[in-house]
């Protein structure tokens, strides 16, 4: 990847994990754990998942690719960073080995891994000079991709589950002081 390519993804990394980490900013430990319903998750529960997913996408890019035999385009990949972290209407069940466990133990815990995570990204992304259109992935929902592509979808993860944080803060039975209900 060239030099203004991996600027720019750094850049957006930064970005992202900064509006993530924003939107935990009023959220208290007691508040972490709270769930809308009992078969959704909480905003910890949605914060193990982002580090999870983090760390493991990163061995994807990094560890577990092929060749490809022609360079993938970049026009799936612009889509994917353009994307603002896609549709929360359309509902998708995550891996099993993403989904939260309580692992972690805290909010804090669980953002500190998910920081620690996006920093391994970042240094990778900066130290890189292959051409990620030239490997190839796979996604375990979105099936065959170029490595630009899952870094770009890693990019924006977070920011599906920024909204789904905003909705839980929202939702009926949150505890404590809610920014923005009315």
């Amino acid at each position: 990847m060239d030099s203004s390519e991996r600027n720019l993804f750094v850049q957006r990394l930064r970005e992202t994990r900064a509006t993530f980490l924003a939107s935990l900013q009023d959220v208290s430990e007691e508040q972490g754990p709270f769930k809308p319903v009992p078969d959704r998750w909480s905003i910890q529960d949605c914060v193990e998942h982002i580090a999870l997913v983090e760390h493991g996408l990163f061995r994807q890019i990094s560890e577990n690719w092929s060749p490809a035999a022609t360079p993938f385009g970049a026009e799936k990949e612009r889509l994917i960073l353009n994307s603002g972290g896609g549709d929360r209407q359309k509902k998708v069940q995550s891996p099993e080995r993403t989904q939260p466990t309580g692992r972690f133990g805290s909010l804090e815990e669980a953002a500190s891994q998910f920081s620690a995570a996006r920093d391994r990204t970042i240094a990778w992304v900066t130290a890189c000079n292959d051409d990620l259109r030239m490997r190839s992935t796979a996604h375990p929902l979105l099936g065959l991709m170029s490595c630009a592509e899952l870094l770009a979808f890693i990019v924006v993860h977070p920011l599906r589950h920024v909204q789904q944080i905003a909705e839980i803060k929202q939702g009926a039975g949150y505890p404590g002081p809610q920014a923005g209900r009315a």
